[in-house]
């Protein structure tokens, strides 16, 4: 059976295999019987994986806002979601989600209900302040915000994963131009006239991210001309318009094409880049 069109209160869904008229009913907290109310041409015993029906919604008796959720964030249920899976996305305690909702059966969830998500109790060191990630933030984001560097971020959320944000998730954010500590040596490439990160990051076939986490010390305002950074390991030979060059020409390290895949870097006086880092006359 292919149902083509739902009613107005009606969604469509897949018959998957294995599934019967009950097991869909009770996954969407309705009747057998709503079910077949909703499609006319259903025949109880006789329809088969892939079929797709209407399952009727009760729209009518779910809230649009959950009460007593001061300091909370509203959020939507989900195809799928539990108490259990919620907690973990915004990082809080499943007691605490069950505590927020004490009018909501956890068993009985509805597809398009609106529940209470109680603020993660984020304690943060006096001077800074707290972020709470909005879908689809990563902490490049964060940092062009705030402009601070990718080491003051990580150093602040020591137990996120910022590489992975999650929407909810609270972030202790370091004040503006915090730099944090970082031990890595002297950069290698020197920024010049229309150098940007995304220009690098093109130039070099690798990603904003990686050249921020690469320079830990600098925000991303720090990115100007004259301004000495490392190439991230991801970076390869890049061409164009460039920074101090090595050798070049026909001699010297490059191969029998006259062309060399030295890197355009000032030499590393000093303490060396970090490991990883490529430094002058590195080959990729």
């Amino acid at each position: 059976m292919q149902q083509s069109v739902c009613g107005a209160n009606s969604i469509k869904y897949t018959i998957g295999k294995g599934q019967t008229l009950f097991a869909i009913a009770q996954e969407f907290n309705t009747t057998v019987q709503a079910i077949l109310d909703a499609n006319p041409g259903l025949d109880v015993q006789l329809y088969y994986a892939g079929d797709v029906i209407c399952i009727p919604q009760q729209t009518a008796t779910l809230p649009t806002q959950p009460t007593g959720c001061v300091g909370g964030t509203a959020y939507t249920i989900r195809r799928g979601d539990s108490f259990y899976l919620i907690a973990q996305q915004f990082d809080i305690p499943l007691a605490d989600l069950l505590a927020a909702n004490p009018g909501v059966d956890p068993a009985r969830l509805l597809v398009g209900q609106v529940i209470c998500v109680p603020a993660r109790v984020q304690t943060c060191p006096t001077g800074y302040s707290v972020h709470t990630v909005m879908r689809g933030q990563t902490f490049v984001d964060l940092q062009v915000l705030y402009n601070i560097s990718y080491s003051a971020l990580e150093q602040a959320n020591q137990d996120v994963d910022i590489r992975n944000l999650q929407e909810g998730q609270q972030l202790c954010i370091a004040p503006v131009g915090t730099r944090g500590n970082c031990s890595t040596g002297k950069a290698a490439y020197v920024m010049v006239q229309g150098d940007t990160l995304a220009v690098l990051a093109s130039r070099y076939g690798t990603s904003i991210g990686d050249i921020l986490m690469a320079n830990p010390l600098l925000t991303p305002t720090d990115f100007v001309q004259g301004r000495i950074i490392c190439l991230p390991a991801t970076a390869q030979s890049g061409t164009g318009s460039t920074g101090s060059i090595g050798n070049t020409g026909s001699t010297g390290n490059s191969g029998s094409s006259g062309t060399t895949d030295i890197w355009p870097t000032r030499p590393c006086t000093g303490t060396a880049c970090e490991p990883g880092m490529h430094v002058a006359g590195e080959r990729a």
